[in-house]
């Protein structure tokens, strides 16, 4: 599958300073956009200055290579030249991403430097096939959300008089586990049928959703929802209570908000996959939709998901799971190619063919597999409506979502209309990248206002 555009940043991401050496150390590949053919050999160049930007010669450098080549997995080490550089090579033999880290041998891993390199991106498939029954098992889910009557759903107004935003705490009842609670907002005095909508998802954490204004003020109708369905009006100290395990108000609820203090990764609640705890968060990303789709804002053409890591997984979920989904931006997404791993790749966050609960459990690594290929987002984006419009981001020296696993997922899109954003970055959205992904989402939608 060709890759309509691959945008990589000339910014030269992981270049720290340490104060009190006063060392700067930098780095970067011998091709501009990090990008190689199969076959080719990648060069990594890192260069340590001081302060006052003088090269400095024979500094011991240790070198870290990991990807998706257990061959270039390992260390190594080497000096400075009188440039004050040192050169590494790392030879690409399949298509996938290799991450390497540079550090100054005596500097306590304070001074330190990530690079990535990728071979033929496009050409990266998830490892394992979607179970026969996928389709049957999310519409069963699907027709018990169906089955809710929105006229439940609770609305409490937060916008004060006079704003230029409508804004709502939202609570929507849910077939079982927690309920969608998210804080919807648009602007005051819209029309009926006007607005585009789009559901706003959360990464990885625990804290309430956030005012989604950044894009209501945009001209759309936005709902951000809570990952885990908890309230949105409690103190600050609850959520870090709760994330903690010093409190366990919702642990009676299935699926949990936590068990073991990490979303039930190592429960054996998640070597099954009806009560595998991403089962519960799409589900809700599935209402939040329906939930957006019955207000008379919606213009009823334009219906976009966003997010980043734990939320760009839940955005390729929803554009999965709703047919009516016309755009879908998904920065860094998690929960990607779960069996990559088996194939000679990184697979993405969680990595639920790491967790101890596999080894503890007889056949456990592939009982994992079988239950989490339920919740597998290359899966989700195999069924996107090839007519909406796709923008995925990744980090090349990614350690969370890592680019391999991220490419599946973009692969698995049957759609036309495609955006590839490959930077030097981890786990973060650079600000370049965060605005290439506000254009997209401008440029397949309806916006009303700038």
């Amino acid at each position: 599958m060709k890759i309509k555009k691959i945008v990589v940043s000339s910014i030269l991401a992981g270049t720290l300073l340490c104060p009190a050496a006063e060392l700067e150390l930098t780095g970067k590949t011998d091709k501009a956009d990090a990008l190689y053919r199969t076959g080719d050999t990648a060069l990594f160049e890192f260069c340590v200055k001081d302060s006052s930007g003088y090269p400095q010669k024979n500094v011991l450098l240790k070198i870290h290579y990991e990807g998706d080549r257990k061959a270039v997995f390992g260390k190594s080490s080497v000096l400075t030249d009188e440039n004050g550089c040192a050169k590494v090579s790392v030879e690409l033999t399949r298509p996938g991403f290799v991450r390497c880290r540079a550090e100054i041998a005596d500097r306590a891993g304070k001074t330190f430097c990530w690079l990535g390199v990728g071979a033929e991106p496009e050409k990266i498939q998830a490892a394992r096939k979607a179970p026969a029954d996928f389709d049957e098992f999310w519409s069963r889910r699907k027709q018990a959300v169906d089955r809710i009557d929105l006229k439940q759903v609770k609305m409490k107004k937060l916008s004060a008089e006079g704003s230029s935003l409508e804004e709502f705490d939202v609570e929507i009842p849910m077939p079982s586990g927690m309920p969608v609670r998210g804080i919807l907002s648009y602007p005051r005095e819209t029309k009926s049928k006007s607005l585009p909508a789009v559901g706003c998802y959360q990464g990885a954490g625990i804290y309430p959703a956030g005012s989604p204004k950044w894009v209501s003020r945009r001209g759309f109708l936005a709902f951000e929802i809570n990952a885990h369905g908890l309230p949105n009006d409690r103190p600050a100290q609850f959520y870090k209570d709760l994330q903690s395990g010093k409190i366990l108000e919702f642990e009676k609820l299935k699926p949990g908000i936590l068990k073991n203090r990490n979303y039930a990764f190592n429960d054996p609640d998640a070597l099954e996959r009806e009560t595998n705890y991403f089962v519960g968060m799409f589900e809700r990303v599935y209402m939040s939709l329906r939930f957006l789709k019955s207000l008379p804002q919606w213009d009823r053409k334009n219906l976009a998901v966003v997010g980043t890591s734990q939320g760009g997984a839940q955005a390729i979920a929803g554009g999965g799971l709703e047919s009516a989904v016309t755009c879908v931006v998904a920065h860094v997404p998690a929960l990607g190619d779960h069996g990559a791993n088996f194939a000679g790749r990184d697979n993405g966050w969680p990595k639920f063919t790491h967790q101890k609960i596999v080894k503890a459990q007889p056949d456990g690594i592939q009982k994992m597999l079988r239950a989490v290929d339920y919740v597998d987002t290359a899966f989700f984006a195999a069924r996107i409506n090839p007519e909406a419009a796709l923008f995925v981001s990744t980090g090349l020296f990614d350690n969370s979502a890592h680019s391999s696993s991220v490419a599946a997922e973009f692969n698995s899109f049957r759609g036309k209309n495609k955006e590839f954003v490959i930077v030097q970055s981890g786990h973060r959205i650079p600000e370049k990248v965060n605005t290439a992904g506000l254009r997209f989402l401008k440029n397949n939608t309806k916006i009303t206002k700038e």
